[in-house]
């Protein structure tokens, strides 16, 4: 589960002697986010720097009036700075409402001292005028600094929408910083007899899954909105119409960052009947007082409640193409996830347009239009990351993949899926198909389906066409890279004769799913069964039918997600090796053919090395 969480943990780790005295009408405000992280402010030269935020009273109408004490704010490097201040102003560059020159020796290191730098104001400032709704008051500093080191920080993305940043000046050029960093590291300590005093919200999760009459703790964000710190907090938790949980929690430290949220644990034990369920969750008390907030009762979440956990697993669907110059990483990110993963793992290759390998109706589908650009990937049909680097960042080309894999293997899942197939003649024109899904939850209604997907091992073809172009050839500078790409920077530019594997060269309803592969009511824990015979004499883009296998995804129509997948072989059909000799194959150099102990071509003798890097191992040669 994701989510954007404003933890002020600097403050709380920090000698309270360093600070202003926090009584409970001053209360920190601001962006800071442990979670996220910082990123330099760049670019930054020689001479005078100055960064504001501007805060807005449409925005954040309960600190109208607000009274402003003091501010804070993050330096990378103070030996380069020179001279600083900070200034409140009611416009861009103004100072009319406040000016503070710093001591050189009170600015904080973030680096090295871990902290903030934070000023007093000699006299509290109003934040925002009362009698203007359309009121802005504009918050800033200026540092002067020697060398072009980066002094202050943004953050890498937005804690709330309370303020923004939008302006720099680097040495009287007025910039875009907000555009395309977020808001600037800088908090405020603010007072306002408008806030209520006791006042929080819970913010509820995405839908979650517990397994039935099991203890389940769910961890959920608290959002503080008035002007007490929050110490402890009452709450009971609601399955539909009903309690089934009323708790006490004491938070370890004060909650005293205004409109941040932290985190607190929701415990219950999940209800006996495995069904969907409706979960709210109440805040009755903050600090043993009644909670005031308006929306002490948040808006529910779904529960799906589970007689037991299925078994999942996870199903990457890659957008590549062979005049992709970037895909060669890709090719290698399915590999390594094959390895490491197993039979848990499903790669799938969705060849693009202008590709031998395209396969239209599944490039066409809605997954393959959500792919505007190569390579790129989608796990379960939820999360979009690249097939190597994962969801870092491009410019750090490493193999990260696994962290996302790993994170949604460990994602409960509603239901089961097996899934058999065999050829039903000899002449491998149809394939006999079964699956079993068992859900683990009743419900009248069953918004899904079951996808299939024929994948083919081993493709390769003569010409331009097939010609895989490989942008981390050693003639391309890409800086460091793992050593898993380095057969691809050995590699040509231009590779002849490549071998694809796991390539999607068949599909059946790609979208929703076959109608009728999954009927209501769904019966806890009892198999729904589908059969299918899938007659694949027409299709002109499978080569080798001894080089097939078959996926089958389960997806929830309403979401769009595949909830879980499953991967078998095709039995049957007489001897794969055999099934090579037809006219098609005698086209090709046989004696050259590399087959695995399973009779599945993964190369030949000439291009392997330079093109496949085979594992060590036995193969088949010589057809």
């Amino acid at each position: 589960m994701k989510r954007i969480l404003c933890l002020f943990t600097l403050l709380l780790s920090l000698p309270l002697s360093i600070f202003p005295t926090v009584s409970a009408a001053q209360l920190w405000w601001g962006y800071w986010n442990s979670g996220l992280g910082l990123t330099e402010v760049a670019p930054f030269e020689a001479g005078q720097n100055e960064c504001c935020a501007r805060v807005v009273a449409t925005a954040v109408p309960q600190l109208m009036g607000a009274q402003l004490h003091a501010i804070r704010f993050y330096v990378s490097d103070k030996t380069a700075i020179t001279s600083a201040r900070i200034w409140v102003g009611s416009n861009e560059w103004g100072t009319d409402k406040a000016e503070v020159e710093i001591e050189l020796s009170a600015l904080r290191d973030i680096v090295h001292d871990g902290a903030a730098t934070e000023v007093t104001l000699p006299e509290a400032v109003t934040l925002l005028p009362d009698a203007n709704r359309y009121a802005s008051t504009y918050i800033g500093f200026t540092l002067t600094i020697a060398g072009g080191q980066p002094p202050c920080y943004m953050l890498a993305a937005p804690s709330h929408a309370s303020a923004f940043t939008n302006i720099a000046r680097i040495n009287g050029n007025r910039i875009e910083l907000g555009a395309t960093k977020g808001p600037l590291a800088l908090q405020m300590l603010v007072s306002s007899d408008k806030l209520p005093a006791y006042s929080a919200s819970p913010i509820m999760q995405e839908p979650f899954v517990a397994t039935a009459s099991t203890n389940h703790t769910l961890t959920m964000p608290l959002r503080l909105e008035g002007s007490t710190p929050v110490q402890s907090v009452d709450y009971e938790v609601y399955m539909d119409e009903e309690r089934i949980s009323q708790q006490h929690y004491d938070l370890p430290a004060p909650h005293d960052e205004l409109f941040a949220t932290t985190d607190i644990p929701i415990r219950f034990t999940a209800p006996a009947t495995p069904q969907r369920y409706a979960c709210t969750v109440h805040l009755t008390h903050i600090n043993g007082e009644p909670n005031t907030s308006l929306a002490s009762a948040s808006e529910a979440a779904s529960a799906t409640v589970v007689s037991q956990l299925g078994e999942r697993r996870v199903v990457m669907e890659e957008a590549t193409a062979t005049w992709c110059n970037n895909c060669t990483r890709g090719i290698v990110g399915m590999r390594r996830l094959n390895e490491i993963f197993g039979d848990r793992f499903i790669g799938i290759a969705m060849h693009g347009s202008d590709d031998p390998m395209l396969l239209r109706p599944y490039r066409t589908s809605r997954i393959g239009k959500k792919m505007s650009s190569l390579p790129i990937a989608y796990l379960d049909r939820t999360l979009e990351l690249d097939p190597y680097i994962g969801t870092h960042a491009l410019s750090d080309v490493h193999f990260y993949t696994d962290e996302a894999v790993s994170d949604h293997l460990a994602q409960p899942t509603v239901a089961d899926i097996s899934l058999s197939a065999a050829w039903s003649d000899e002449d491998r024109t149809a394939i006999d198909i079964e699956t079993f899904t068992t859900f683990r939850y009743n419900a009248d209604e069953a918004p899904y389906g079951i996808v299939l997907l024929l994948l083919e091992d081993g493709m390769s073809g003569e010409g331009r066409d097939w010609m895989q172009i490989n942008g981390y050839s050693s003639t391309q500078d890409r800086g460091e890279l793992d050593a898993d790409m380095q057969d691809f920077v050995d590699a040509p530019y231009y590779i002849y004769n490549y071998v694809h594997n796991h390539v999607a060269v068949d599909v059946l309803s790609p979208d929703d799913g076959i109608p009728g592969s999954i009927v209501a009511p769904l019966v806890a824990d009892a198999p729904q069964q589908f059969t299918l015979n899938w007659n694949i004499a027409d299709n002109t883009l499978i080569q080798d039918k001894s080089q097939l296998h078959l996926v089958a995804l389960l997806v929830n129509h309403d979401t769009t997600e595949i909830i879980n997948a499953a991967t078998a072989d095709i039995t049957g059909g007489g001897d794969g090796i055999e099934k090579m000799e037809n006219e098609k194959s005698k086209m090709k150099n046989v004696s050259e053919d590399v087959y695995d102990l399973s009779g599945r071509r993964v190369g030949n003798d000439e291009l392997r090395m330079k093109n496949e890097c085979l594992h060590r191992g036995l193969y088949i040669t010589s057809g």
